[in-house]
């Protein structure tokens, strides 16, 4: 174990089987961790794609001020450090009443030092507040990619007050509820791995109608049903008989009281008449509010209120949540690929997550 001091008295250890206590502690009682950041999780990208992690925890005393969460991973040409792949929430967690200059240099400096030993040609870092992106700004002249998640506080609004306040008659959303309802649809829960497959099957032939590139997913989704309890996850299928129109793959996470809409499925061969996410989010947020869930996090979003994503889930009550992906770079030849990349993206204006 690596344990490095700061003149600053901050204490930087790897995650180790002695610590992991205090980070899944960390993750679970502050405001600033997510389901993401648990270890269940990290144990699910190993096994599934095969990265070499890199975790440590800053400690101030023998307290938890920071956790951080990395793994290495392939960006184009170029292996880098890179904040929790495949993961809405890949921030890293910092105490709000430590976020300042001093413990950004020493996860900075952990980092780099990762980074140099492993001979990786960059690292980039996701945060989640304009604060750290600020403080981090400092180490690099590249120009941060700027995204987010869509997430509806069910504290501020309770299913009634959407249904009758937050829905219009121009967004049509009880329109295209009260259809599947009329027809006599119902939402079921996947209950064994035959009708997880047919999940599968539906998710990929979505992402396959918009032309997304797939991963080999439905040995990843077994191992999510190897690793997680039914009270982990809620997968639902949207169907009328043994007709199915979709389904929802969701996170459920009591410590934070937050579900995290992950992957969603349809039926690309059904009416354009029917309209499946409406059905599917609102089932989700009525089952959400019965089980005293305060946070429903509707997954990654582009960050455009024109693009028709960021509106159907702004149409739901829903709120954008930024994240900054910041890239330090150790090799020239990834600053130049980077700002290659930045200046075609922002010229195509097609910011699609």
């Amino acid at each position: 174990m690596r344990v490095t001091w700061s003149m600053d008295a901050y204490q930087i250890e790897e995650l180790n089987s002695r610590n992991a206590g205090d980070w899944e502690h960390f993750n679970e009682t502050t405001n600033v961790g997510s389901f993401f950041h648990s270890l269940k999780w990290k144990h699910i990208l190993e096994r599934s794609f095969k990265m070499k992690p890199h975790y440590f925890l800053v400690y101030r005393g023998d307290e938890v001020a920071a956790i951080c969460p990395f793994f290495e991973n392939n960006l184009k040409y170029f292996k880098g450090l890179v904040s929790i792949p495949y993961s809405d929430f890949c921030h890293v967690a910092v105490a709000n009443d430590q976020v300042h200059s001093a413990i950004m240099r020493e996860i900075h400096a952990e980092c780099m030092n990762i980074t140099r030993q492993e001979k990786l040609a960059f690292l980039q870092m996701s945060v989640n507040t304009p604060r750290i992106r600020d403080l981090m700004m400092q180490y690099t002249d590249l120009p941060p990619l700027v995204s987010g998640n869509m997430v509806l506080n069910l504290e501020e609004l309770t299913p009634d007050h959407i249904w009758n306040n937050v829905f219009s008659a121009k967004g049509g959303q009880r329109k295209f509820i009260n259809r599947f309802i009329r027809d006599g649809c119902t939402v079921e829960e996947v209950r064994d791995l035959r009708d997880l497959e047919l999940f599968y099957h539906y998710y990929n032939e979505n992402l396959e109608q918009k032309h997304v590139r797939t991963l080999n997913q439905i040995s990843f989704f077994n191992t999510i049903w190897d690793i997680y309890s039914p009270a982990d996850m809620r997968i639902t299928l949207l169907k009328k008989d043994d007709f199915i129109f979709g389904g929802l793959f969701a996170y459920l996470y009591p410590p934070n009281r937050t579900i995290y809409l992950v992957y969603l499925a349809l039926n690309r061969d059904i009416p354009n008449t029917y309209h499946p996410p409406y059905y599917l989010f609102w089932d989700t947020i009525e089952k959400a509010y019965e089980m005293g869930y305060q946070r429903i996090c509707f997954g990654g979003t582009p960050c455009n209120p024109e693009n028709v994503v960021y509106r159907q889930k702004s149409g739901f009550g829903c709120e954008y949540q930024f994240k900054y992906s910041l890239f330090i770079p150790n090799s020239p030849i990834f600053r130049y690929g980077y700002n290659f990349y930045y200046i075609m993206k922002n010229r195509l204006k097609t910011p699609e997550i």
